[in-house]
């Protein structure tokens, strides 16, 4: 599984989700190096997909609170997305604790897919509304 790379394609130019959204790509380049490795070191795989699931909790309640204050009107679809990964994650979390579920290249792709993919459509069209809003607010 290749790293995601971080360029302008990703840039929402929202500072706050953009600096989170760093730290996922981050997180989840960490948990991609560390499967690729071979010597799967299950406490730190574990440890990461703990932080993945914590963090990516609190990048979403960052977007919900942004959507709630500006009023975005595709808040109640985008916060089912996030309903959606959040299932995902608790379930990928789980499963690798309980040595049910292994961090396979399946589920990489998935994250990435889901990440690059909601970064792309669903957070951009939000950044792209709060920077109108703002606008607005200002004057």
């Amino acid at each position: 599984m290749a790293a995601i790379i971080w360029d302008r394609h990703l840039a929402t130019g929202c500072d706050e989700l953009d600096e989170q959204h760093r730290t996922l790509i981050d997180t989840f380049n960490r948990l991609c190096a560390l499967a690729g490795r071979g010597d799967w070191n299950h406490d730190e795989i574990e440890g990461s997909l703990i932080f993945l699931r914590d963090y990516t909790l609190v990048h979403l309640e960052t977007e919900q609170e942004l959507m709630a204050r500006h009023g975005y009107p595709l808040e109640a679809e985008h916060r089912r997305l996030h309903s959606d990964l959040v299932q995902d994650l608790e379930a990928i979390v789980d499963g690798f604790h309980r040595g049910t579920k292994d961090l396979t290249p399946v589920t990489l792709e998935y994250l990435d897919q889901w990440l690059q993919r909601h970064i792309r459509n669903e957070d951009f069209r939000l950044a792209e509304f709060l920077r109108h809003a703002e606008a607005r607010t200002r004057g």
